[in-house]
């Protein structure tokens, strides 16, 4: 029988669905853990460097699938499958998966505030821009859940227009997590990464444009 804490994450100002977040324990904990591990595997065949996430096993840590074991993280950020199997070997507790960001990492992340996940979305699938969409629930449910759009890695892009500052570049030099299991981590798809190269911050910036003009 499966083990686990569930709780939903608070979205404030956002009123669609809240994130369902599950906290695992026992045998749901080893599973998911294996889970994490072939996520990281999927997200390392697209070309973005990942590592496993702290494995909680510091009493103060009840979100570790929200942040990097330790500083050593970008020392270990990799693409390659061995090295992947190696780092989970080793802290097989960890339920989450940590990314990189910036020009040497495969990808860049944008933070979008205000409009609501779901008609990002649209607006992108309007543009016809296929790209990942995440959504990323507050730790601890202290603050608003978090937007990112999925670019393609690059030296960090200045936002442009008059909504220039409610769009961010995530900071190429802090971890940045995905999602890891089909439900219940911190980190959820809002739309999936498909084969399709990522877009880039200038035309995500054009995309949204509209949401911000309306």
């Amino acid at each position: 029988m499966q083990e686990s804490t569930r709780r939903t994450a608070q979205t404030h100002q956002r009123p669609e669905q809240a994130l369902l977040i599950d906290v695992p324990r026992g045998i749901a904990l080893t599973e998911r853990a294996e889970e994490a591990r072939r996520w990281a595997h999927q997200y390392a065949t697209l070309g973005w460097s990942v590592t496993p996430s702290c494995g909680g096993h510091r009493e103060w840590c009840f979100a570790p699938d929200r942040h990097p074991a330790g500083p050593a993280w970008r020392d270990e950020l990799t693409t390659d499958a061995e090295a992947l199997n190696r780092l989970w070997d080793a802290r097989p507790a960890a339920y989450g998966v940590i990314a990189g960001t910036g020009p040497d990492r495969g990808l860049t992340a944008l933070r979008v505030t205000g409009p609501m996940w779901s008609r990002v979305v649209v607006a992108l699938a309007a543009a016809g821009i296929e790209a990942p969409v995440m959504r990323l629930a507050a730790a601890y449910d202290r603050g608003p859940e978090r937007l990112y759009v999925i670019t393609a890695a690059e030296a960090e892009p200045v936002p442009e227009g008059p909504w220039a500052d409610l769009i961010a570049v995530h900071p190429s030099g802090f971890p940045l997590p995905l999602p890891a299991a089909s439900r219940g981590g911190h980190a959820q798809w809002a739309a999936m990464p498909g084969g399709l190269p990522l877009p880039t911050a200038r035309d995500v910036f054009a995309a949204l444009a509209p949401l911000y003009l309306s």
